[in-house]
């Protein structure tokens, strides 16, 4: 069921995973204080450490730990 998992976990703190398919980075946050994140910034963050899918979209950025063997470059 883990892999099921999506939002923000119920434990309302970290939980270890034995595995992760990907990681949303939201541009809004809503909780008692909203804020935005520079989803641009992190990816330009990201492209600096090494070679990831990435999906971007107004909402949120969206990185893959995994890639296929098809979009390397």
């Amino acid at each position: 069921m883990e892999s099921m998992v999506t939002g923000v976990p119920a434990l309302s703190g970290w939980c270890a995973y034995k595995e992760i398919e990907w990681l949303d980075f939201p541009r809004s946050i809503h909780n008692d204080q909203s804020k935005e994140q520079d989803i641009i910034s992190i990816r330009r963050k990201v492209e600096e450490v090494g070679q990831f899918q990435i999906e971007l979209s107004n909402d949120r950025l969206r990185l893959y730990s995994y890639i296929s063997a098809s979009t390397v470059k």
